[in-house]
This record gives C-alpha cells, structure tokens and sequence, in this order.
C-alpha cells in the first residue's frame, strides 16, 4: 500500500509490512488475528498452466534409436589441445598432410 511504503523504495519492511496488515484488517472490518489466521490457512500460489500431452518418441526414452540411444551426442570430446585444433601445417587439396 502507498501509505506505508516510504517514497522511491522499491520493496517495505516487516515493519512496513504489518502496518499494511493493520490497514487491511480495518478496511475489511476484521482484527487482527482473524487476518493472520486468513493468512497462515492460504495454501500460497497456485500454478495453472497447461500440461503438454505424453509424446511416445519424445518422452519414452526406450524408442530412442542411433546415437541418443547411447544418451546422444556431447560437447565434452577430448580434442586435444589448442595447437591440434588450430594446426595449419601444409596439406594437399584432400587435406592431407604433407611433409614439407
């Protein structure tokens, strides 16, 4: 509420936050406790989206064929060192290296 949040903060304090509750609680003619009680008894946030439809080549992993049978391909091969990635020795038009 505008009335307990200091001017420019962007979030209150628990002090902050109570004085909010007083001021809920008047305006919906409750006290105090009755509010807490509403408050603890809430179950909390409630997702509703839309669950997506079972896909039997997608989800069931057994039908996976080739390499994601084996758990698919990775980014973590062993390919040595800079040197072997970036070699630029002499090679012919097949890209075979040449002994020069």
């Amino acid at each position: 509420m505008a009335q307990v949040k200091v001017k420019g903060a962007r979030k209150i304090g628990f002090g902050e936050f109570e004085k909010a509750l007083e001021q809920v609680a008047a305006k919906k003619g409750i006290g105090m406790d009755e509010l807490k009680e509403k408050l603890c008894a809430n179950e909390g946030p409630k997702v509703q989206a839309t669950q997506p439809d079972f896909v039997k080549f997608h989800d069931d992993k057994s039908t996976y064929t080739g390499v994601y049978a084996n758990g698919g391909p990775t980014n973590v091969d062993d390919k040595g060192d800079l040197a072997s990635l970036c070699d630029r020795s002499p090679a012919d038009n097949r890209g075979v290296k040449t002994n020069s």
